[in-house]
């Protein structure tokens, strides 16, 4: 069974740049441009991994972390 990465990160070159670097890999990368969509993305996907930029829209990194933290 494949690993889920999510990606937080509102720039479309670095969604990219990580796709790229995971398209060789056995791991399921989902990419969202704001914290609210990562957030939503967690309670739905429950991923194994989540990479998230400290700027963006909606909520930053930080808030992000702060709200699955609990």
């Amino acid at each position: 069974m494949a690993k889920k990465i999510l990606l937080a990160d509102d720039s479309l070159t670095i969604q990219k740049v990580v796709e790229l670097t995971f398209s060789d890999s056995d791991f399921d990368l989902v990419c969202v441009s704001n914290g609210q969509k990562a957030l939503d993305k967690v309670r739905d996907d429950r991923p194994d991994l989540i990479l998230a930029d400290v700027v963006m829209p909606e909520k930053n990194g930080y808030e992000v972390c702060e709200a699955i933290k609990g």
